[in-house]
């Protein structure tokens, strides 16, 4: 019984040291939850395989178990998910001998007899220790430098200091207990101590790099919500052209007279003069009415000039009264992301088009957004079944569709997406408590 327990702790230590070191360097296929799930099963079949005590045995599985992990859990490819399951076979052999070096008598009697003792408790946690940080250095050279650390780097040597000192007290602790003849009791407060201090460390990186995580959301987030801010201060600045557009139109009598006044008294420069100034006023650039809905319209008519830049059809049915409800930053937000996309989607491909549609079901009080547009490939993972990005800025990646996916839960719908093969389209439809 002891030798399963003592086996489990350094399986359960093994399995959340790779997990750190597979997290920090691959995007997940699934959930955490589910990530995590998985991966701690893997070691578990790990775990009742090294009960088997077959070095061989255990190795090949440890390599084939840690490349399936690797390779079915994260985005990566199949030459470089064997590439780091060799990587931490390595990293764990090194640390094991490492500790063989200091102190091989007390492991050649464990396996020998299955004696368990504080030495070889602490020699273990040692060893594990000493494997979490090689894999940690690791990672750091290795990670995308793009992601910038949430902290600055002083405060990242001062983490690092952590686990020196953790070695330190694992190097004190065992040289007491090779040098002084300890009760059992104490024996026992050591060797749990030893296990502690070992997931004390763990749990400080763990939280250190979900703080990064943390911040980093938090600051990607920030900055799509400020496009978004910015998207709708453009779109109210639109409106106000709009607005002196109309005026002006309305006061064009008034020029008329003014001009005629002028013709009268023999004035020809400031006649021409006075009409080059209203022809090129930017209050007489062209209006487009697409609804009635002016804050939704001065962004519709953004979106037809894009659309005429890039020769991509596009058709509005934007029904009368729809959308009132909606907060100007909320209907920024949720048009300017779906056109957004469907520009990105539609762009460079022949005879392709966008078709908005909003329209209300009087039965369920329901307003509903149906956006097609053309989409050359099926922008679903086949192995996730998730939207995949080809944005190269990746500090926005899918911050859109969360922006969209805002509006919607606040105002009580819900979102469909999906793709038609035959005519390579991709349909976005979405329902409104409105």
């Amino acid at each position: 019984m002891l030798v399963v327990i003592y086996y489990m702790v350094l399986y359960i230590a093994e399995a959340f040291i790779a997990w750190q070191y597979f997290s920090s360097l691959f995007y997940p296929q699934y959930s955490r939850k589910t990530e995590g799930i998985l991966l701690f099963a893997g070691y578990g079949i790990l775990l009742m395989i090294g009960l088997a005590e077959i070095g061989w045995l255990n190795t090949a599985v440890f390599i084939i178990t840690n490349f399936v992990i690797v390779f079915s859990l994260y985005h990566v490819k199949w030459y470089s998910a064997f590439f780091h399951a060799l990587v931490i076979f390595i990293v764990m052999a090194l640390s094991e001998l490492i500790v063989i070096g200091i102190n091989s008598q007390v492991l050649v009697n464990f396996w020998a007899t299955h004696t368990h003792n504080v030495n070889l408790i602490l020699s273990a946690m040692f060893s594990k220790l000493i494997y979490f940080l090689v894999l940690q250095f690791i990672v750091h050279f290795l990670k995308d430098e793009k992601e910038e650390p949430a902290l600055p780097d002083r405060n990242l040597l001062l983490l690092n200091l952590i686990p020196f000192f953790s070695t330190i007290i694992f190097l004190t602790l065992y040289t007491i207990s090779l040098t002084v003849e300890l009760p059992v009791l104490m024996e026992l407060m050591v060797s749990v101590s030893s296990v502690l201090l070992l997931i004390l460390n763990l749990l400080i990186f763990w939280i250190y790099d979900r703080n990064q995580k943390t911040s980093r959301e938090y600051m990607k987030l920030q900055i799509q919500l400020q496009k978004e801010s910015d998207t709708a201060g453009y779109y109210q600045l639109l409106i106000r052209q709009d607005e002196s557009q109309k005026i002006l139109i309305h006061d064009i009598r008034k020029h008329l007279q003014s001009i005629s006044d002028l013709n009268e008294q023999g004035e020809p420069e400031k006649i021409a003069a006075y009409i080059d100034r209203i022809v090129h006023s930017s209050d007489l650039q062209g209006s487009v009415q697409v609804c009635d809905n002016v804050s939704l319209n001065a962004l519709l008519c953004r979106y037809i000039q894009l659309c005429r830049e890039r020769n991509i059809d596009f058709r509005a049915d934007v029904r009368s009264g729809l959308l009132a409800g909606v907060t100007y930053h909320d209907l920024t937000a949720l048009f300017s992301n779906l056109l957004d996309n469907a520009l990105e989607a539609s762009s460079g491909m022949p005879g392709s088009y966008i078709e908005l549609s909003v329209t209300r079901q009087e039965n369920a009080s329901l307003t509903v957004v149906s956006l097609i547009n053309s989409c050359p490939d099926n922008p679903f993972s086949g192995k996730t079944g998730r939207l995949v990005s080809s944005k190269r800025d990746s500090l926005r990646h899918g911050y859109g569709i969360r922006s969209i996916e805002r509006v919607v839960k606040a105002y009580h719908g819900e979102m469909q997406m999906y793709y038609e093969e035959e005519r390579m389209e991709f349909h976005t439809v979405i329902t409104l408590l409105l």
